[in-house]
């Protein structure tokens, strides 16, 4: 929430009064709160995808059927007790913290079978958090000074014209100022 650009455009809705800057800070401050544990949360499913991407089934006798040793249930089971287990790494390690209870709990994770991201996303679920990283240095080195004027306007029409199929960092590139690419 850029002030000076959330300043043109937030208003009050009946009278088209500014937003003030009190409300601004508090919408700001109140973003900022609770960061730490978006942070935190987005680390832990980083660590779930890892665990499940990594994982390689066990093998064993064919008793068990698929390769699975006697007793060893099936292949899901094996992956969901897989994914628990590393899930229970965070609360085992977090034990003696601040706080009484599940660690996972207090982030709001659920179950590892929850977690859809995981097949409809595969390895790339993740690229978001780069995305947002990308876009936080493109505002701040491109677009800040002059957010709505024609130069960044057509830069960001030459961008969006390329639909999603360009991915290269040449593209970002092009909306910022020369040298303000690294």
């Amino acid at each position: 929430l850029d002030p000076g650009c959330l300043a043109t455009y937030a208003g009050h809705a009946r009278t088209g009064a500014p937003m003030p800057t009190a409300v601004q800070q508090a919408c700001r401050r109140s973003r900022l709160r609770f960061a730490h544990f978006e942070a935190v949360q987005q680390l832990m499913y980083a660590a779930i995808d890892q665990a499940f991407y990594a994982y390689v089934p066990s093998g064993g006798s064919s008793d068990g059927g698929a390769g699975r040793p006697v007793g060893a249930g099936s292949a899901s089971e094996e992956v969901q007790r897989h994914l628990a287990a590393a899930l229970r790494r965070f609360d085992d390690e977090l034990a003696d913290g601040p706080f009484e209870g599940s660690f996972t709990a207090l982030l709001g994770l659920s179950r590892p079978s929850k977690f859809d991201h995981l097949v409809h996303y595969g390895g790339s679920y993740y690229c978001y958090l780069f995305n947002r990283a990308l876009s936080s240095h493109v505002w701040h080195h491109g677009f800040r000074e002059d957010p709505f004027g024609a130069g960044p306007g057509g830069q960001l029409r030459d961008l969006f014209r390329m639909g999603s199929v360009v991915q290269n960092l040449e593209a970002i590139e092009a909306l910022l100022p020369l040298g303000a690419g690294g």
